[in-house]
Parts: structure tokens; C-alpha cells; sequence
């Protein structure tokens, strides 16, 4: 899996000791906001409401990838690099670093 964004860590976390779904009639479903309400309330975190709402929205997007991923077809959701694609893409952060390190260089 490629590497979350440091904003993003703590709130997959969270998802996670949540969850990230719980069991419905037909399989995994998303937390519902009873769930959440009593996961908050026997966690004793303090979250605001839209922190709360982005958990929700993760575990939709958790229970639909998880129901997407039990296709015999299915593929990962981030994309495999061939080896000239991870080289390509390696020059291309190359280059964006060289360029912000330059402009930090002539800033002072």
C-alpha cells in the first residue's frame, strides 16, 4: 500500500479502533452513527463533528472497497509500477526536490 499522508495516519487509527465496520445482514457494513456514539463514549475521545463525520465516510469507503474487493477479478486499489514507471516516477520527485531545495537556495 503506497504511504498515508501524515495528516491522514491518526484518523485511520481511529477508523480502525472503531472498526472499521461493523456486521450486517448481508456483510460488512459502515459503522453506523449509534456505533460511533458508543465507540466515542466508551473511548472517551473527544472529537469534533467532523472529524466523527470523516471516520464515518472512511468506513463507507472501507465497507464498499471491502465489498469491491471480494470480486474474484478484483485488483489492488493503488496502481502497480513496472520498473520504468518507478524509474520514471523516481526522476520526477528527483526533479521537483532539485527545484524546491534550488528556490530554498536562492531565497537564502
Amino acid at each position: 500500500m503506497p504511504p498515508l499522508d501524515p495528516e491522514a495516519s491518526p484518523y485511520i487509527d481511529l477508523l480502525f479502533e472503531a472498526g472499521p465496520v461493523q456486521s450486517g445482514g448481508m456483510g460488512a457494513s459502515a459503522l453506523s452513527w449509534g456505533e460511533l456514539e458508543s465507540w466515542l463514549r466508551l473511548s472517551r475521545h473527544r472529537l469534533s463533528v467532523w472529524e466523527l463525520r470523516l471516520i464515518r465516510r472512511l468506513s463507507i469507503s472501507f465497507a464498499a472497497a471491502q465489498h469491491e474487493m471480494r470480486a474474484e477479478a478484483a485488483r489492488a486499489p493503488w496502481p502497480e509500477l513496472d520498473e520504468a514507471a518507478k524509474a520514471e516516477h523516481a526522476q520526477q520527485v528527483d526533479a521537483a526536490l532539485a527545484t524546491v531545495l534550488s528556490a530554498m537556495a536562492a531565497r537564502g
